[in-house]
């Protein structure tokens, strides 16, 4: 077995006794640094529109996965700066796009996509569609857990794990968004299935199933199925 975690898109310091940090995106791509860079010089820009030149600005403008792509950039360069709501509003925006209908209709070509661990054989741009609205759910899950909405979270984790039902890092994602929200019994089966789709998350093994079991055990202890507890 092979010991790894998921590449980091963002990652912020926890305050003690919260929940370990919330797993990042396994889509980041390193290709794309060189926006981020230009997302993290422009974001606060006024004058973003203008500082592009007219094709790639005419792009973001015509295509409707570009503009996703592009919003949910954004919106990890401000969570990286504990940004979280400005995040949102950028992955909110994003989800806002209707992907499914524009990327069906531009594409018919058949591709292998790598989502996760999981190959999908669909129409390049469907796949891509639905790759980019399960990392917006997800991420928009972290930034929840940060602003302690725990409800909100496992609302948006359990979106992600539908539109993405093999990829594990939605679902340690869940796990630890139904632990917060106190559900630590649901967070157990969630952790399970994501280290049962990439047994290499060793994190979710020695980390997360430890303390939610823990959590379980405590409130079987009172008589609970469950309530909020400091984990």
């Amino acid at each position: 077995m092979t010991k790894r975690t998921a590449a980091v898109v963002f990652a912020v310091n926890q305050a003690a006794k919260r929940p370990a940090p919330p797993k990042p995106s396994a889509f980041y791509n390193e290709d794309d640094d060189d926006d981020d860079d230009e997302a993290a010089v422009l974001i606060d820009d006024p004058t973003y529109a203008l500082t592009v030149s007219t094709a790639a600005a005419a792009r973001r403008i015509l295509d409707p996965i570009t503009q996703a792509q592009t919003l949910h950039r954004e919106g990890n360069v401000l969570a990286t700066a504990g940004r979280f709501a400005e995040a949102l509003s950028r992955w909110t925006s994003a989800l806002a796009i209707d992907l499914p209908v524009a990327a069906t209709t531009t594409s018919t070509t058949t591709a292998t996509t790598t989502i996760g661990d999981s190959a999908l054989e669909e129409t390049t741009a469907s796949a891509w569609a639905k790759n980019i609205r399960g990392r917006l759910r997800e991420s928009c899950a972290q930034a929840h857990m940060q602003r302690d909405e725990w409800f909100l979270a496992v609302k948006q984790a359990s979106a992600a794990t539908e539109i993405l039902p093999k990829w594990a890092v939605a679902w340690q994602t869940l796990g630890r968004a139904q632990l917060g929200f106190g559900e630590p019994a649901l967070a157990v089966t969630s952790f399970e299935t994501a280290f049962e789709l990439d047994d290499g998350m060793i994190d979710v093994l020695e980390e997360d199933l430890p303390r939610a079991n823990e959590a379980v055990r405590t409130l079987a202890a009172e008589g609970l199925t469950h309530a909020r507890l400091e984990v």
